[in-house]
């Protein structure tokens, strides 16, 4: 509870004998703040009715370690929804932020790999690195069905960080995402622009049309 990611046991399972003693050693990471939290312990003393002893732990606030933090948009697990018209070629954006603590070895790094299918191409910031307070996109192309009817293009895109723990004591070495590119209702299809051959039969019409005429006019001509 609390802020449990602070706090971590160093000792292991204890055996006391009666009438003996020990200790259950534990380390605090601390940070701008004070931490705290609620250590539970299972008991199998057959003398007691309690099974589960708790206390209270808590550690003061210090001078956190510079380490980097893995924030992004959407949240690790979420879906990068890059849908459009049918038939259309889309773009899908992660934006990754290093909230961690400035100094040395607080830079975030990460890398993200190529989907396996065809329908999602990481086109830009697939890999890099990030300082405390900056922000880098990792821009994904993605191409739509060919119709509404069509079921959803989707994949998933998988990066590595050097976030084991960082400020929030949560292990984001490796994250995922769902990638979605559907047709969205309501939009036409990409078109290529429309090109009249000379040869259409419109255009003959039209050539034969002006024959016609400059015939006409030399024909008054020489009557004239």
């Amino acid at each position: 509870g609390g802020n449990a990611g602070a706090f971590a046991l160093t000792s292991g399972d204890l055996s006391i004998a009666a009438g003996a003693s020990d200790t259950i050693d534990m380390t605090c990471t601390r940070a701008l703040t004070a931490q705290s939290s609620t250590l539970t312990c299972t008991e199998n003393d057959s003398d007691s009715t309690d099974s589960l002893r708790s206390w209270p732990v808590s550690c003061p606030v210090g001078t956190p370690v510079p380490t980097p933090e893995y924030s992004s948009v959407p949240s690790p697990g979420g879906t990068i929804d890059c849908s459009g018209a049918p038939a259309s070629t889309t773009t899908g954006t992660l934006t990754i932020t290093n909230t961690g603590i400035t100094g040395t070895g607080s830079d975030l790094t990460y890398s993200c790999t190529e989907p396996p299918t065809a329908n999602f191409t990481i086109i830009s910031g697939g890999s890099g690195t990030v300082t405390v307070g900056n922000t880098a996109q990792v821009q994904i192309q993605c191409l739509t069905p060919a119709t509404a009817d069509d079921p959803d293009n989707t994949d998933v895109l998988a990066c590595t960080t050097n976030d084991t723990g960082g400020t929030d004591g949560i292990d984001e070495s490796a994250v995922s995402y769902n990638l979605v590119a559907g047709v969205l209702v309501g939009l036409p299809p990409e078109r290529e622009a429309s090109v009249i051959p000379v040869s259409s039969l419109w255009s003959k019409l039209m050539l034969i049309g002006l024959l016609l005429g400059l015939g006409g006019v030399a024909l008054s001509l020489r009557r004239h």
